[in-house]
């Protein structure tokens, strides 16, 4: 689970995985758990990302973060 699935460029979100009980490790994509069943990771995605953890022996998930540019303004 992601804090906030949409930010802008440069923003941070704090990923949140918790695998169901009797999970020994876990494997994520585009992140790494460090084989951890649970745990959070601070991360700043680069652009609209897929983030999906596999728990062991089974169970999976996944979450959309959408990376949006900022806004400019232009000051006349």
């Amino acid at each position: 689970d992601a804090d906030k699935t949409t930010i802008y460029v440069g923003d941070q979100i704090i990923l949140t995985w918790a695998c169901t009980a009797g999970s020994t490790s876990s494997v994520g994509t585009n992140f790494d758990t460090g084989g951890a069943p649970s745990g959070s990771i601070l991360l700043t995605p680069p652009s609209t990302t897929t983030y999906s953890v596999a728990c062991q022996p089974s169970g999976t998930g996944s979450v959309v973060v959408t990376v949006k540019k900022r806004p400019t303004f232009i000051e006349n």
